[in-house]
């Protein structure tokens, strides 16, 4: 039977492909969101034996990754420094947020969902400002034995990308493959400079694959020719997911920039 994938742009089947379909890999889902819909990690946890941490501070997502998923659920935020963090949440809008809805239907270029979706923004306060408890990504780590070695991230924190990441434990910890939406100049830097290349792009929302240099997974995927090769192969499948949404930038093989 052929796997059912969830992601938005196909982000789970190109790192499956880059790893060789690999079996029993480790995740870290950051922020993991709907436990289905738009998951970036639920087909490698269920079809291929995968574990990790779904790092998710905002309570009805977390009450729904903990009854559906088998992933380790952490309901905190990552900081620099630990403490307590200013937290949106934000009303439920079926199973995602009213922002993702939106986000996904200008997409597809669903002209009338996304007519739907601002008129009922506009007609009720969808947001609440909270806190949550925040930690390190040292003391996550030490907390859950995280491993040396990630085989994925998947990089999803509502702009707040680069404060994270210039506080992950890069000098520990090594991961194979990095999935992040629409990168700032400062985190494509930061990456550069601990060693990790962008791989490539799906040509739709920005969304973009990065490889350490130096892993384990540059072995596995047979170098230069079979990472063309699922570049293109996930291109291809996101036009099929996508048919009124056409790609538009440019596929670049690692290290290229």
């Amino acid at each position: 039977m052929s796997p059912v994938w969830h992601s938005s742009a196909q982000q789970d089947r190109a790192v499956l492909a880059l790893l060789g379909a690999k079996r029993g890999g480790y995740f870290i889902d950051l922020t993991a969101s709907a436990p289905v819909k738009d998951s970036n990690t639920l087909a490698l946890e269920r079809d291929y034996g995968w574990g990790g941490l779904c790092l998710e501070p905002r309570p009805y997502f977390q009450q729904r990754l903990t009854s559906t998923r088998s992933c380790t659920v952490v309901g905190v935020g990552v900081a620099k420094v630990e403490g307590t963090v200013p937290l949106t949440l934000e009303r439920p809008f079926g199973a995602r947020s009213p922002y993702s809805a939106l986000e996904n239907a200008v997409v597809a270029g669903r002209e009338g969902e996304v007519a739907r979706v601002l008129e009922r923004l506009e007609a009720a306060d969808y947001e609440r400002e909270s806190t949550v408890r925040a930690v390190t990504f040292a003391h996550l780590f030490r907390a859950f034995a995280v491993p040396r070695h990630i085989d994925y991230l998947s990089l999803n924190a509502d702009g707040a990308e680069d404060d994270l990441m210039a506080t992950f434990p890069f000098e520990t910890h090594t991961v194979s493959i990095v999935s992040v939406q629409r990168p700032s100049s400062q985190l494509m830097q930061l990456f550069r400079a601990q060693q990790y290349v962008y791989l490539c792009d799906c040509g739709l929302a920005g969304n973009m694959l990065f490889v350490h240099r130096n892993v384990s997974a540059m072995g596995a995927i047979n170098g230069t020719t079979a990472i063309g090769r699922v570049c293109h192969e996930w291109r291809r499948n996101v036009r099929i997911a996508f048919p009124l949404r056409r790609p538009h930038s440019k596929t670049h093989e690692h290290g290229n920039r």
